[in-house]
């Protein structure tokens, strides 16, 4: 059997690169798994949570309901847009934070206002150059490697106001039965994290507010303690969630087995479980996979009882999926798509079955809905820039009218529409 090894996942300075957390180059030392871990439209247009018993946070909130996030590269702060994200309903951004935590506070700074929250994604016992400082064995500059990785934790979260942190490569590389077994290998990265939530609880009492902890976890479920000393029961006992890295293309999978192994890590977890989805074809073809395929993908995780879905990665995605109904839209792009939806009924005398506002595309009652929220917001003095929440709503299967003519005041529309 082959052991888990890296290429240099853990840096994002080679632009051909497709991966940088555990989603890279690494072949795990499973027997039968090879993997390297994250109708047309017609009209186009915290609170803190409560402390549980174990340690870990009981959320009691909202932080991880309906989760849509996004893995992305600190180097990406350039060409990033938050307001289109939110547009589409993206609640979090996983900031991945190099040694020297560049780009961070300028990613904090950019989103501040945009509803997203913003994460520091750390990778934790692989060097610069994507080698591996086994926890307990491997030292950085004289200090034990997890020593190390929890004062850079306490410098980042000591320094930028984010949302909580997410720990990635926080595992052995395929060889935790080895070290020096399976059992204490697996004590090893459990008790690191339990330390790592000892410290965020002492600094979200010096800034007031919790600091959130989740971690990056290998999705290969029974087996996952005995290659990564990774146990999804032990983790969820300090960690406020935890994000398989589902990637159904490392992995020659399908979207049956994201379902599959989404199931059973949510049955073995008593937090919330945000499923890591890959967006591409695989870490040898980083071709974005269809709109149609990632929504399936997200959607069979979420049916299997995800808590919602990250997305690995920003700037390889062909379409983002929807499957909450939560994109927001400005009032500037309802008043834009209702021109276009004014002159197709009155060229087609007809309704249009699907209609696009901004970016996202949605059906006509969920366009009638937003026409009328707009409306009444107009009516009460608020700007165009305004953003309003697409909702689920659907038309029903049979109706009937009266046509009636004469005027309409002002005044009545806007009641009607309330």
């Amino acid at each position: 059997m082959n052991e888990s090894t890296s290429s240099g996942n853990d840096t994002e300075n080679n632009a051909n690169k497709v991966t940088d957390n555990e989603t890279g180059n690494s072949t795990t030392s499973t027997t039968n798994s090879t993997t390297s871990t994250n109708s047309t439209s017609p009209v186009n247009n915290s609170t803190s949570p409560q402390s549980g018993a174990a340690g870990s946070a009981t959320v009691t909130d909202n932080t991880f309901t309906n989760v849509q996030a996004l893995f992305v590269w600190s180097t990406s702060l350039s060409t990033i847009d938050p307001s289109y994200l939110a547009s589409i309903g993206i609640t979090d951004i996983y900031v991945y934070v190099p040694r020297t935590g560049a780009n961070l506070g300028s990613f904090v700074e950019k989103f501040a206002g945009s509803g997203i929250r913003v994460w520091a994604w750390i990778p934790c016992f692989v060097d610069s150059n994507g080698n591996w400082l086994v926890a307990g064995e491997s030292t950085i500059n004289g200090i034990d490697a997890r020593e190390w990785v929890k004062q850079q934790v306490n410098s980042i979260v000591s320094t930028y106001n984010v949302t909580g942190v997410l720990l990635d490569y926080c595992r052995y590389p395929g060889t935790a039965y080895k070290h020096p077994s399976e059992a204490e290998a697996t004590s090893i990265i459990t008790n690191f994290v339990a330390d790592v939530r000892s410290l965020l609880d002492t600094k979200s009492a010096e800034k007031g507010s919790y600091i959130y902890l989740g971690v990056c976890v290998m999705p290969e479920c029974a087996a996952n303690t005995y290659y990564y000393g990774q146990s999804y029961e032990q983790l969820s006992q300090y960690a406020d969630f935890l994000v398989p890295m589902i990637y159904k293309g490392n992995y020659g999978e399908d979207t049956a087995w994201i379902g599959s192994t989404t199931s059973y890590i949510v049955n073995h977890s008593s937090v919330p479980v945000v499923a890591a989805v890959q967006t591409y074809e695989s870490d040898s073809n980083a071709t974005p996979i269809n709109g149609t395929e990632l929504t399936n993908d997200v959607q069979t995780a979420v049916d299997n009882n995800a808590s919602g879905y990250a997305l690995f990665r920003y700037g390889l995605v062909s379409s983002y999926p929807d499957i909450y109904g939560t994109a927001n839209l400005t009032i500037a792009e309802i008043l834009e798509a209702a021109q276009k939806v004014k002159n197709y009924i009155e060229t087609n005398k007809a309704l249009p079955s699907t209609v696009t506002v901004g970016n996202v595309t949605i059906n006509m009652a969920q366009f009638l809905y937003l026409a009328t929220k707009a409306t009444v917001a107009l009516n009460n003095g608020q700007p165009v820039t305004t953003n309003l929440t697409v909702g689920d709503y659907t038309l029903p299967s049979s109706s009937s009218e009266s046509l009636t003519t004469g005027t309409l005041s002002l005044d009545s529309y806007v009641n009607f529409a309330s």
